[in-house]
């Protein structure tokens, strides 16, 4: 056994790299072979045959949609069973045992360091893990294929099936795509670079208002104003004040009375003018507590107050604020108390537009002392509180509201055929009934003016496939426009609802990314069992290793949630959002190191996602293995 001083002086001593490498990779092998005398191997087998008789034996909602998706899932997630057992229970044994009965110590008095120990056990349980994902890859591959080939016959028989009764000759675009590529095609997307944001479309020709924001009503579309800089609650402090709003208000005529002649016009000029007027919800929110609209919250003040005022034919509307009171007018509204201030106002009625320009807002003191408000109100549209997602609302005739996506600049070069296919994705909302025909309309605008209007019938459980010829767009910027046609449907958007769908790669590449992908997350796993098995016993080790394994899959809470401390709370305000922000979240995670839920789908990971993905699991088991090669040192000094 040898002294402190010798082992210093071994530490100290140079290594060269090619023996350093030479002894480590020997006790990788012995690792592998270990590995293979407890006929660990035999786990693969099972494993694949798990993940067959899994996929053969749960039913699927869309065999044609869901099939493959299911499998490959199904595939991934035994393969990362097998990784967390490889992981969790057998890299935690070797050491412990050797420790125990002295082997390893028998070992480091030979020209090895901690540091070759424990790099060469990570290595060969990480060769031992590659080895076995490689046979349940391969089986999983071949299974995928033969799956395949059932689900692209299905997909032409249900193709000839549907084409008689289709709706719109762009509800077969998707089955044809299976039909005709098959269900292993993957794809590249591209986002767009803005949307959704939210207009009004008029029949023609438009009103001429030139720098109006408008919204329609029964679509829950408001114009919005930051009121939170001005002095309306310093106003308040003194006495009630006012809210003078200039409001343009356009209602088109029935169907048919703009053909009437310049006598009956006059004729529904004098009618309107005894009708009733038109009428506006204006609303004094804080934003950051919408969430209570619901409700209000225990022991707080209501979040929103809300009146409904007629518009006189000038546009110009008067509301009285009031201070804070138990009661308040029925007429009056009330600043919410504390945190951000807002101003809303929703048109109500079918087929009423309003709108509003830049310094249509002015608040009106105690004294009549005003100050105008000079920024243009911004239009956003109804949200589920729940999913978070903008709702766009049906609405058969015009004006109604669309949404907007917009595309910079996408390269010509990565136009590849003669069409390019657009992949739109959204949810039929809860609000809608269930025995609705859900009827909608895309609309391709060029920076020319020139457009392209298709329309479909969405489905909730996949995605809409639209083409554009090559002849009518090959590149460049691009606005989507959607709209729901079908009344009192609701149709739920987010920015990825829209994407360009491009050629991926083949699917052998796709796939093997994504068995790259678990050996990843298994490695980390791997490293952490290292660390944890040359300090303590296998049967700790195994709950210690479950432990990390259970903070790892939920730790990114604490910085999503919860801040902890003055330097996450910074990060936290400061970086949310970003891009790196998201990668670092996500890989705080071990569900970060595999595969994405879009890799199922066919959306294919990009080399640089998965460079960067490895380096971090290698820095990440750089350290742990580093740890332990200190720990075990440790330990054969102090024995």
């Amino acid at each position: 056994m040898p002294t402190r001083r010798q082992s210093a002086s071994d530490a100290s001593a140079p290594r060269r790299p090619r023996a350093f490498s030479r002894r480590a990779g020997a006790v990788a092998l012995v690792t592998f072979r270990q590995g293979m005398r407890l006929r660990l191997w035999l786990l693969a087998p099972l494993a694949l045959a798990v993940a067959i008789v899994s996929d053969l034996s749960a039913p699927r909602f869309d065999p044609v949609f869901d099939a493959v998706p299911a499998a490959i899932e199904t595939s991934l997630l035994v393969m990362t069973v097998l990784a967390v057992v490889v992981g969790v229970f057998f890299a935690t044994y070797p050491t412990p045992s050797e420790m125990d009965t002295k082997v390893a110590y028998t070992l480091l008095t030979k020209p090895i360091t901690g540091m070759e120990f424990a790099l060469g056990r990570f290595a060969g349980l990480v060769l031992l893990l590659a080895a076995m994902l490689a046979v349940v890859g391969g089986g999983s591959y071949a299974y995928i294929r033969m799956r395949a080939r059932a689900v692209r016959a299905l997909a032409a028989e249900r193709l000839r099936e549907a084409r008689p009764r289709a709706m719109q000759p762009a509800d077969l675009n998707p089955v044809e795509a299976v039909a005709r590529d098959g269900p292993l095609a993957t794809y590249r997307y591209r986002r767009a670079d803005a949307g959704p944001a939210f207009a009004v479309r008029f029949a023609e020709p438009a009103p001429e208002a030139p720098g109006v924001a408008w919204v329609v009503g029964q679509s829950g579309m408001r114009l919005r104003w930051d009121l939170e800089a001005t002095p309306l609650r310093r106003y308040l402090a003194s006495g009630p004040s006012r809210l003078r709003l200039a409001l343009v208000v356009h209602r088109p005529p029935a169907a048919g009375e703009e053909q009437k002649s310049p006598e009956d016009q006059e004729d529904r000029q004098g009618r309107e003018a005894g009708e009733e007027r038109p009428k506006v919800i204006v609303r004094l929110a804080d934003p950051e507590r919408e969430g209570e609209r619901m409700g209000r919250a225990a022991g707080r003040p209501p979040a929103l107050y809300e009146v409904t005022v007629e518009v006189p034919a000038t546009g110009i509307v008067e509301v009285p604020v009031v201070p804070p009171a138990p009661t308040r007018a029925e007429d009056a509204l009330i600043a919410p108390e504390g945190g951000g201030l807002v101003l809303d106002v929703l048109a109500t009625g079918p087929r009423l537009a309003v709108g509003a320009r830049a310094h249509a807002v002015t608040i009106v003191g105690p004294s009549d002392e005003t100050a105008p408000v000079a920024a243009a109100p911004t239009v956003e549209a109804a949200h589920n509180i729940v999913s978070g997602r903008s709702m766009l609302v049906g609405e058969p005739d015009l004006p109604r509201q669309m949404a907007v996506f917009r595309f910079d600049d996408v390269p010509a070069g990565r136009i590849v055929g003669d069409r390019t296919a657009v992949e739109v994705r959204y949810s039929l909302d809860a609000f809608s009934p269930a025995t609705i025909e859900s009827a909608a309309q895309a609309t391709f605008v060029r920076p020319d003016g020139e457009r392209l209007v298709l329309r479909f019938t969405p489905e909730g459980h996949r995605p809409t496939l639209l083409y554009m010829e090559r002849a009518f767009w090959s590149g460049g910027p691009l606005e989507v426009r959607l709209e729901c046609l079908s009344p009192d449907d609701y149709i739920g958007l987010v920015p990825a609802s829209v994407r360009l769908r491009l050629t991926g790669e083949p699917f052998l590449l796709h796939y093997a990314k994504g068995i790259v992908h678990v050996l990843l997350f298994g490695a980390i796993l791997i490293a952490v069992a290292v660390f944890v098995a040359n300090g303590i016993s296998w049967f700790v080790g195994i709950f210690a290793v479950a432990t990390i394994f259970a903070l790892g899959t939920v730790g990114h809470v604490l910085l999503t949630y919860q801040p902890i401390g003055r330097s996450a709370g910074w990060l936290t305000r400061h970086l949310s959002g970003t891009a790196a922000w998201t990668w670092v979240v996500d890989h705080l995670k071990l569900q970060g190191f595999l595969p994405p839920d879009s890799f199922v789908m066919g959306e294919t990971v990009s080399w640089l996602s998965l460079a960067a993905a490895a380096g971090a699991a290698g820095l990440i088991s750089l350290v742990f293995v580093a740890i332990g090669a200190w720990v075990i040192r440790a330990r054969e000094v102090g024995a």
